[in-house]
């Protein structure tokens, strides 16, 4: 990328942060869960959709009924990426500022997220997990 060696660097801009012949576009899968007190879920699945590869970056929850509850995500192998639950209170809850996962993982289209989740609370709960990331399209020549 050429730019202007006159400019302050911070006029100088960013380079394209794609991959060579791949596009990237924001893009968010959620998950929702209505959960009766008490209640373990396993092997639930956030489908990817078939247009295009997941970059997974980052995971926020919202609590529309508050309560405790402890999680764990699976990639699309089905390994699992922490060694136990998590509680929720180590995921961010606030959409503007989600816990970043670093380095993205990438997420084949076709494939899914795995999810557990635990209903810790002595209360039914409902929780709306976001996904953020990017869809990965391949750019055609």
């Amino acid at each position: 990328m050429t730019s202007n060696v006159f400019a302050p660097p911070a006029m100088a801009g960013l380079n394209d942060a794609n991959p060579p012949g791949f596009v990237d576009v924001d893009f968010t899968y959620t998950f929702d869960a209505d959960m009766p007190a008490g209640a373990s879920w396993r092997d639930q699945q956030v489908p990817i959709e078939n247009d295009a590869d997941f970059v997974w970056r980052g995971v926020c929850y919202t609590d529309i009924i508050a309560g405790a509850f402890n999680v764990r995500f699976q990639d699309s192998q089905g390994y699992y990426l922490s060694s136990g639950m998590v509680s929720n209170g180590n995921i961010s809850n606030e959409p503007s500022s989600p816990t970043p996962v670093f380095p993205g993982l990438i997420f084949p289209a076709g494939s899914r997220i795995g999810i557990d989740i635990d209903n810790v609370a002595g209360i039914p709960i409902h929780v709306q997990f976001a996904f953020r990331g990017v869809k990965r399209y391949r750019v055609a020549r």
